[in-house]
């Protein structure tokens, strides 16, 4: 990848019960994408407008309800594209299950698929913003990594100090070990925006990845 050039901005904006991070990605031009919108869509919306951001598309790194609640809302406000991994589909067609489960409170709004991120070549274009996308399953069959510049958004596979659970339906422990695996090997001063808590630096994730894999020897 070379140099990086750092030019675009993040704006993360938390929502729901367990603090899920959305991220409003945007360049010097303005055109930007959302990453996993989760329920608090007035504030998206509000920081999109305030910026007066031209945004493109949403892209999920997975189909979870906390991840996806505002995803059906822009979709058809802005006139965007969803893009989603196939291997996601049972996991947004089943979100609302899973919200009861943990949550028990009113359902979210199920979007439909407008661009699968597997029918894609690994790197793609939205606009001039180069978009690269590593499938990492694990936390769910169709998780993936969203590469920006220098900037990695995992959704829930690597976060600041743990990894995804993989105890869920569609969870994977040997898959995850296997995306972590993939995540190590990239090279470069990657900052990681994660699906919860603190963004961090991969470099300093990776001794904790190696630890991880010699637990589950």
């Amino acid at each position: 990848i070379g140099e990086f050039l750092n030019l675009l901005k993040v704006k993360t904006i938390k929502s729901g019960k367990i603090k899920e991070n959305c991220y409003v990605v945007y360049d010097s031009s303005d055109n930007g994408l959302i990453i996993d919108p989760g329920e608090n869509r007035y504030e998206i919306a509000n920081y999109i407008n305030e910026k007066d951001i031209n945004v493109l598309a949403i892209i999920n790194t997975h189909a979870h309800y906390d991840h996806i609640g505002s995803v059906k809302y822009f979709q058809d406000s802005l006139k965007i594209p969803f893009y989603l991994h196939s291997l996601d589909e049972r996991t947004l067609k089943s979100a609302n299950l899973l919200k009861i489960i943990f949550e028990g409170e009113k359902s979210v709004s199920i979007p439909t698929i407008d661009i699968y991120i597997d029918k894609l070549e690994e790197d793609f274009l939205i606009d001039n913003m180069l978009v690269k996308v590593l499938h990492t399953p694990g936390h769910t069959p169709g998780s993936v990594s969203i590469i920006l510049e220098n900037y990695i958004f995992t959704g829930d596979t690597l976060m600041k100090g743990f990894f995804g659970r993989t105890d869920l339906p569609g969870g994977n422990k040997h898959d995850l070990v296997l995306s972590l695996k993939k995540l190590e090997k990239l090279s470069g001063n990657y900052v990681i925006y994660p699906g919860h808590g603190p963004k961090t630096i991969l470099k300093n994730e990776l001794a904790r990845i190696r630890k991880f894999y010699e637990e589950i020897k």
